[in-house]
């Protein structure tokens, strides 16, 4: 992927190399950052600190930190995606997984479920991203192989470091690359055991469970609609059906085997 300043520019994302500043609202590609002509928002200023997983933590936790939109640092550059999620294709879907991990997690006592907006990071694998869900077991937060930052500056801000067990990425139309190369990439060097992505945009759902093998995520095979998950020792399938022009979803849960 190219490096540099606006190279990454197209479908609402910004990509950043090392000195990145978002455009002015005069320049040509504001129209990705706001909605004109109510306001026009300051340019951001992203800190060259933010460009090392350590460095975008503290970022994220500062008053500075865009309010508007996602970054994820990943391979050395900063993304912003300043879109809105869309409701049927997104929003819902991830509601659906998420809620259905929680509860399965706390009914279980599996572990720890993080919907979205919850930061965790990664130095050695250089990433630090707020995915569309996480977890992590009993053993991983018991042996600090996931920990709880706290920013050191007393706001209260707390990010998960290290490798969480699971993690939901869930496509848009500008998140294709990231979700499914830059951050297939980046969450097998953090060694995350499990990596969801779903992308109901089209009439079939893709709905992918990858599991971490030291070449690379490796999906598991489909029995008919189901897929097994290591993590959760449970079997899933993603279903969906319209009512009244909105995609409801429904995760269901099988024991394995069964």
């Amino acid at each position: 992927m190219q490096k540099g300043r606006n190279d990454g520019c197209k479908r609402g994302i910004m990509n950043y190399g090392r000195s990145g500043r978002l455009p002015s609202p005069n320049h040509p590609m504001s129209s990705f950052l706001s909605d004109p002509p109510i306001v026009e928002p300051p340019s951001v200023q992203v800190p060259l600190s933010a460009y090392t997983p350590a460095g975008f933590r503290e970022w994220a936790f500062s008053a500075a930190y865009p309010q508007r939109g996602r970054a994820t640092l990943v391979n050395g550059n900063i993304l912003i995606d300043m879109n809105s999620e869309r409701f049927n294709t997104h929003n819902f879907v991830k509601l659906e997984v998420t809620s259905v991990i929680y509860s399965l997690a706390k009914s279980q006592r599996l572990g720890m479920t993080a919907a979205d907006g919850a930061l965790i990071t990664n130095e050695l694998a250089g990433i630090s991203n707020e995915p569309d869900g996480c977890f992590a077991t009993w053993e991983s937060l018991r042996s600090k192989k996931v920990q709880l930052i706290r920013g050191a500056t007393g706001n209260k801000a707390e990010s998960w470091d290290g490798s969480p067990d699971w993690v939901l990425e869930v496509v848009s139309d500008s998140s294709v690359e990231k979700d499914t190369v830059l951050l297939m990439d980046g969450y097998h060097r953090a060694g995350i055991r499990e990596y969801w992505i779903i992308d109901a945009r089209e009439s079939d759902i893709d709905f992918n469970i990858y599991v971490w093998h030291e070449a690379g995520f490796v999906p598991q095979p489909r029995i008919g609609a189901w897929s097994d998950s290591p993590v959760f020792g449970r079997r899933f399938s993603l279903q969906r059906q319209l009512i009244e022009g909105y995609s409801d979803y429904e995760l269901r849960v099988s024991s394995t085997g069964s």
